[in-house]
């Protein structure tokens, strides 16, 4: 057996996998809400079938139905699971009577009358039982929500999907469906994903119908329609290196190589151990149909569909080469060699504007030559930088404003912001000395008098009272300037 999981990706939970989770939530609530009576439903239907005249009829026909076809080896198997006490069958597997109405040949032939006559003694008896019997396994979930084959339906294709015989077949399959999906969902978007997970699983039933035609064992679970989700990554990967990690029997180990070649190993696995493991109640057609439908909707997606998040795939090689670009310009820098390392973290800067840690490389380099316009350009959209907490701007404005040659270069609008990010965080001097900078440069600038009224309030007594007179004397028919006069007043 063979094992492959992708582990490439992160979630990112500003993006989080919604359709994925709500896979995921939905199985669960079926499994642990919807069928969790279903054992107890189960009980009382085997039990009704025990203690009822069913087994003393039902089981010597199909007792004599194996010896006629000739399939001595299921006769014996059969035989060995039950004894006759007192003219009465007991048997200790409760689920037994499943062999019987699991056997198309026998359960087709038994209810068309071939096996036992209208006119037997015991039909009104057995029909009647048998109706009964019949309408307590219809009471659990599973009997009428799984995918029978033999009696397929539109309806059981797409509700088998949400159905699991065990806690470990749930969790298995959600930890797949979690893995694989949340990375697929990012690249093809909501609709497109769950399009292909219910789509997926429509193949995986349909192959599983189209092969089985007399198959009357009850197939559920989401396997089919996540393998369908495992074909859709090797797809929208191809040729891509991506890390995973592979268990074959006692050997295990995480590598990297071409997505795409998990898609022909999956295939190969599963068809082997369809081949093989023939007593396995694992459904590997299934498994099969729904990686082959969900390769090829993907392909489909991939192809016609320029919506798609393409970038996402690209992420990793694009960190990897950006980690490279800055590990030489941050050596040029420390062979005291900016200019060559200038230009490789601008052409950094270009696939991330405004990140943080590019700009302050780039502040560094140009420090060497203060008066030139990169090291102003490059302090200001530092200085503005909303990733700078308020004491690391502060830092920067004092080493820039020591510094720079001729002088700081901040344009107004530079110099209002910062004020007001300064006085919100409590630095009163340097708020007002940006407002005074601001004041000298443009003292008609339409913010101005908002901001000396807010560092009238603040400041000492009597530079406020220099600031409400400016703003009365040069913004006399604001509403800053009627504040301003109540102000001077109450002095």
């Amino acid at each position: 057996m063979l094992l492959l999981l992708p582990f490439d990706r992160r979630v990112d939970w500003k993006r989080p996998p919604l359709i994925t989770l709500g896979l995921i939530l939905i199985n669960c609530f079926v499994y642990f809400v919807l069928q969790a009576p279903d054992s107890a439903k189960l009980a009382t239907a085997y039990h009704y079938y025990h203690d009822s005249d069913l087994p003393t009829i039902e089981f010597p026909l199909y007792r004599d139905f194996l010896r006629r076809h000739g399939r001595m080896d299921e006769l014996r198997q059969f035989q060995s699971e039950y004894q006759v006490e007192q003219g009465a069958i007991r048997y200790r597997i409760p689920w037994l009577p499943q062999r019987l109405d699991t056997d198309y040949d026998f359960i087709t032939a038994l209810r068309a009358g071939k096996l036992l006559s209208a006119k037997d003694p015991r039909y009104p008896e057995w029909q009647q039982q048998r109706e009964r019997y019949d309408g307590l396994l219809n009471a659990t979930v599973i009997q009428r929500y799984s995918l029978r084959p033999a009696l397929k339906s539109l309806g059981t294709m797409i509700s088998s999907m949400f159905l699991h015989a065990s806690v470990m077949h749930l969790v298995g399959n959600m930890v797949f469906l979690f893995i694989v999906g949340f990375v697929v969902e990012t690249i093809l978007g909501r609709r497109w994903y769950l399009a292909v997970y219910l789509l997926a699983g429509l193949a995986s039933a349909g192959l599983d119908v189209a092969m089985r035609p007399h198959d009357l064992n009850y197939h559920l679970g989401a396997s089919g329609a996540i393998s369908g989700i495992m074909g859709a990554y090797a797809v929208l990967f191809g040729l891509r290196k991506i890390a995973f990690f592979y268990n074959i029997l006692f050997w295990f180990d995480r590598i990297t190589a071409p997505a795409i070649i998990m898609l022909p190993l999956w295939l190969a696995d599963e068809a082997l151990q369809l081949l093989l493991d023939t007593a396995s109640h694992v459904n590997y057609l299934a498994h099969i149909g729904g990686m082959v439908g969900g390769s090829i909707l993907t392909w489909g997606a991939r192809h016609y569909d320029k919506q798609l998040d393409v970038a996402y795939i690209e992420e990793p090689q694009r960190d990897r080469h950006r980690r490279e670009q800055l590990d030489r310009a941050l050596q040029l820098l420390a062979q005291l060699k900016p200019e060559q390392a200038k230009p490789v973290l601008t052409k950094l800067l270009l696939d991330a504007p405004g990140d943080t840690e590019l700009l302050t490389h780039l502040y560094h380099a140009s420090r060497f030559d203060p008066a030139a316009e990169d090291y102003h350009r490059y302090a200001r959209q530092l200085l503005l930088s909303q990733q700078l907490s308020l004491n690391e701007r502060l830092r920067l404005l004092e080493e820039y404003s020591r510094l720079a040659k001729p002088g700081p270069r901040l344009a107004s609008e530079d110099a209002l912001k910062l004020a007001q990010l300064f006085l919100a965080g409590g630095k009163i001097e340097t708020a007002e000395r940006l407002t005074v900078a601001l004041l000298r440069r443009d003292q008609h600038h339409p913010a101005l008098p908002a901001l000396l009224l807010r560092v009238a309030k603040v400041t000492e007594k009597n530079r406020a009272a220099t600031y409400l007179k400016f703003i009365i004397n040069h913004f006399p028919a604001s509403a800053e300037a009627r504040t301003a006069r109540a102000l001077l007043q109450l002095d």
